[in-house]
């Protein structure tokens, strides 16, 4: 896989990458060396501001206008919106009404274009979105945030940039765009230079709202056919190169015993030493646990759990 950054922008490749991913995520790569990649259009669902933060009028929308990029665009984006929607693509909302029946004037006409452009923009392409903390402490932390929004009854796994590029195997795949989100309050100007400006407002998927800022993600994008599933593709890639050297953290929602079963499974799908397993830091052992889980147990024992109690009220103890 060739990676492509964007001026300014490198990411090294030992840089750690953690995806946070429910257990059917995780046992698909594990058992079918699969991944689930979204489109954009996907991601839309999820958020609407998906791909809108930057092209509010007011902010970066007279810059992207002046491109040369831009004005290249034109008569195919303006063709386009000549069709009906399902000529346009099969999924767009929206009247079968030609635009230009109400444009105002050459801005108003610019904005329907470069709405086009982002729809066509959502079904070309794919995002493999990762949580980075960029340049962490050693002692970085898990993000509960997170935990709590995508992998609550999941695990985290750790890697690097460069156990992803090797661990691809879907042989169309040979170029992807690695580059980190940024987040911005909408209606906002960006700040950042202007050679990397002119980079970002032409990549609508590079910015969220700041509200999203506990993601700290990175983004893997790959272009795609438009005749492809609007809604993504699973991908191969090899599990145990993506994890080698790596971790596989389990939800600390999870009860012990739920994580060391998920634990035992796991380690039985990969060569021994591919990764560490371990529970999450939210959930980690105190020096005293295994004495108190000995007691716990004894006590279970004694009290003959399936025995029914003396001297309750009917109101409880009728089944």
């Amino acid at each position: 896989m060739k990676w492509k950054f964007l001026p300014g922008k490198e990411i090294p490749e030992d840089t750690p990458l953690w995806r946070y991913m429910s257990l059917g995520a995780f046992f698909l790569l594990l058992k079918r060396n699969t991944v689930f990649v979204p489109s954009l259009r996907k991601l839309q669902e999820a958020d609407p501001k998906e791909m809108c933060v930057a092209s509010y009028p007011g902010t970066e929308i007279d810059q992207f206008r002046s491109l040369p990029a831009f004005a290249d665009a034109r008569g195919w984006l303006t063709k386009l919106l000549s069709r009906t929607d399902s000529e346009r693509h099969p999924d767009t909302d929206g009247k079968d009404q030609h635009p230009d029946t109400y444009w105002k004037d050459q801005y108003d006409e610019d904005l329907w274009l470069i709405k086009e452009w982002i729809l066509q923009l959502g079904v070309r392409r794919w995002a493999w979105c990762w949580f980075s903390p960029g340049k962490p402490p050693v002692d970085w932390f898990e993000s509960m945030a997170m935990w709590n929004l995508y992998a609550r009854c999941g695990v985290m796994i750790k890697t690097t940039l460069e156990n992803i590029s090797m661990a691809f195997r879907q042989q169309d795949l040979t170029e992807a765009l690695v580059a980190e989100v940024e987040y911005r309050e909408p209606r906002v100007p960006i700040t950042l230079p202007p050679h990397q400006a002119q980079e970002y407002i032409r990549r609508p998927f590079l910015f969220k709202s700041r509200s999203y800022r506990h993601e700290h993600e990175v983004r893997i994008v790959f272009q795609i056919n438009a005749g492809a599933p609007t809604s993504g593709f699973p991908v191969k890639v090899d599990a145990e190169t993506l994890l080698k050297g790596g971790e596989v953290i389990i939800s600390p929602f999870l009860v012990l015993d739920e994580q060391k079963a998920i634990i035992g499974v796991a380690e039985g799908l990969l060569p021994e030493g591919t990764a560490t397993f371990r529970p999450s830091l939210e959930r980690a052992a105190d020096p005293d646990s295994h004495h108190l889980a000995d007691v716990s147990n004894e006590l279970a024992q004694l009290s003959q759990s399936f025995h029914r109690e003396a001297d309750l009220p009917a109101l409880l103890d009728e089944l």
